[in-house]
């Protein structure tokens, strides 16, 4: 199986964008990208995070447009009830908001060929239920060993494996 693996690797195309993932629990996942792909590999890490009230961006990137210096208060926000900015912290490379909350979680990162995601409720980049544990899917169908995370052929599908004695 090893043997298989290995062989089904090396004729996979290099030039095509190639998605596996590593782990995954109903509502996020870890995946890595094909580092074979020069354009799949990040020199550094980028990243925009949303846990209820509180959203944070990062990027840590070369000749990336930066963030800027700033601060920012808008209290009657609060009185308004609009689901708008609260306040604003912003340093170059980081910037942090309080918001009116709008969602549970929202979650997209990448640094070096690592990809992760997550959303609940369940949306974009997480539209449905994924399920993975070391590098095999089970869910969404069909199963099998190093597939994408969200939708896709797996590169072994549980159906071709077959023990031999």
């Amino acid at each position: 199986m090893a043997q298989a693996l290995r062989e089904a690797l090396m004729q996979s195309s290099s030039a095509q964008s190639a998605e596996y993932v590593i782990g995954a629990a109903f509502c996020c996942y870890t995946s890595i990208l094909d580092p074979r792909v020069k354009t799949n590999v990040l020199v550094g890490c980028k990243g925009e995070n949303e846990v209820t009230c509180l959203k944070a961006k990062f990027c840590l990137i070369p000749k990336e447009k930066h963030m800027g210096v700033s601060l920012a208060l808008k209290p009657d926000e609060i009185w308004r009830n609009r689901g708008g900015m609260i306040a604003s912290l912003a340093l170059y490379c980081v910037e942090l908001q309080l918001n009116m909350p709008t969602t549970l979680i929202h979650c997209s990162n990448s640094a070096c060929c690592l990809r992760s995601a997550a959303a609940f409720p369940l949306a974009d980049p997480v539209a449905k239920p994924v399920c993975a544990v070391c590098c095999v899917r089970f869910l969404p169908a069909p199963m099998g060993i190093l597939a994408p995370p969200m939708s896709g052929k797996p590169l072994f599908p549980f159906a071709t494996l077959v023990m031999q004695r």
